[in-house]
C-alpha cells in the first residue's frame, strides 16, 4: 500500500468512572467534541476497570488539541495521558492464559506508570500501554520477574520504491536511526525489521475500509538522502489489538 498520510495512530489513556455505559459516551464525546476519529475498540486495564486505552488519529492540528483536552475532562472526572506502546514476544512453552493475565495484573498493579496489557493469544504477543516514565526495558524487566518468558516483539516492513532509489545506502542509514534487528536490501526493496518499543505514535494508512498502522518510516525516509520518493509498504496487522 501506499506510504503516504498526514494521519498518525496515537494513544490516549483516560482513567474515570466508566460505568453505565460511561465509555460509549466517552466514545462519542471523543468524537464529537473533540473531533478526532476512534479507531477500533479501546484497551481495558487487566487490573483497573477505570483505566481504558483510545487510540485515535490525529492530524497536526488535532495533536495541538489535545492539550486542551485535560480541563474539560478533568471537570467530569477523568485523568488524560497520552501513552507509549511496547510489544514483546512469548518465548517457549506458554503459560495458561488466566495465569498469563494473573501475571500481568501483578506488573500493572506494582507500577502505575504502565496503564494495562493487552494478550494476543494466538500470535503469541503481549502489548504494554505506558507511560514515558517507565521505559520499556523496565518493562520487560517487571514481565520476567513474574515468571513470563519474554523478549521484545519485532516485525519485518518492505518498502518499494516507485522511481529509483538507492536503497543499498539507504541500509547503512536505516542502521543508523531506526530501532532495528536487521535492515537488508533484497533487489529493489528496503527490508527493515523493526522493534516495537516506546512507540509514542504508528502512521494511519488506508486499506479499503481498514486503518493499518505503521511505524513512522517516513520520518526516517524524509531525512535521508534520496528518501524523499514515493514508496509503498508491505505490512500486516495481525497481532495488532488497536486497530479496526
Amino acid at each position: 500500500m501506499a506510504l503516504e498520510t498526514q494521519q498518525k495512530l496515537i494513544f490516549l489513556g483516560i482513567a474515570g468512572d466508566y460505568s453505565g455505559g460511561a465509555d460509549l459516551k466517552m466514545r462519542d464525546r471523543l468524537q464529537q467534541e473533540f473531533s478526532l476519529e476512534v479507531v477500533g475498540n479501546p484497551i481495558r486495564s487487566l487490573s483497573d476497570k477505570e483505566k481504558l486505552i483510545w487510540t485515535v488519529k490525529a492530524d497536526q492540528q488535532a495533536k495541538k488539541q489535545l492539550r486542551k483536552m485535560s480541563r474539560p475532562l478533568k471537570k467530569d472526572g477523568y485523568v488524560l495521558d497520552q501513552l507509549r506502546t511496547t510489544a514483546f514476544s512469548l518465548l517457549g512453552s506458554r503459560r495458561s492464559g488466566s495465569a498469563l493475565q494473573m501475571a500481568l495484573k501483578a506488573v500493572e498493579r506494582g507500577d502505575k506508570n504502565i496503564w494495562a496489557f493487552n494478550i494476543q493469544v494466538r500470535e503469541g504477543v503481549i502489548w504494554a500501554f505506558h507511560e514515558p516514565r517507565t521505559k520499556s526495558e523496565k518493562l520487560l524487566d517487571k514481565i520476567k520477574k513474574q515468571k513470563v518468558k519474554a523478549s521484545f516483539y519485532h516485525q519485518e516492513f518492505e518498502l518499494e520504491a516507485k522511481e529509483g532509489a538507492d536503497v543499498h545506502t539507504m541500509v547503512g542509514q536505516a542502521k543508523d536511526k531506526l530501532d532495528l534487528v536487521r535492515a537488508n536490501c533484497i533487489d529493489q526493496f528496503l527490508v527493515l525489521d523493526l522493534y516495537l518499543r516506546d512507540v509514542e505514535e504508528f502512521l494511519a494508512l488506508k486499506r479499503g475500509h481498514r486503518t493499518m498502522a505503521c511505524p513512522d518510516l517516513l520520518e526516517f525516509l524524509a531525512e535521508v538522502p534520496g528518501g524523499n520518493l514515493t514508496w509503498s509498504v508491505t505490512l500486516e496487522n495481525k497481532a495488532y489489538p488497536f486497530v479496526d
